[in-house]
């Protein structure tokens, strides 16, 4: 029980940082839930339905969501 209640703080303060979000595209793994994704193809986790990727109001190319910038363009995707 201890364990599980520890992985799940982990989890918790693992989803709010931008740092995490990063590994976790390198990984291919989900931010909410850890399981195997693939966020070339997916916009959605098929396991939490978390969304995995945001459309810049720019340039509408698709990101990592959780970050603060576009990946293709660089602004601001939080406006």
């Amino acid at each position: 029980m201890k364990i599980q209640k520890r992985f799940r703080e982990q989890n918790e303060k693992m989803k709010s940082n931008a740092l995490t979000n990063i590994e976790a595209f390198n990984k291919n793994i989900c931010v909410d839930c850890g399981n195997r994704v693939d966020y070339n193809i997916m916009n959605f986790c098929p396991c939490c339905q978390n969304q995995l990727k945001t459309e810049c109001s720019s340039c509408h190319h698709k990101t990592v969501k959780g970050l603060s910038y576009c990946s293709n363009c660089g602004k601001n995707i939080n406006n």
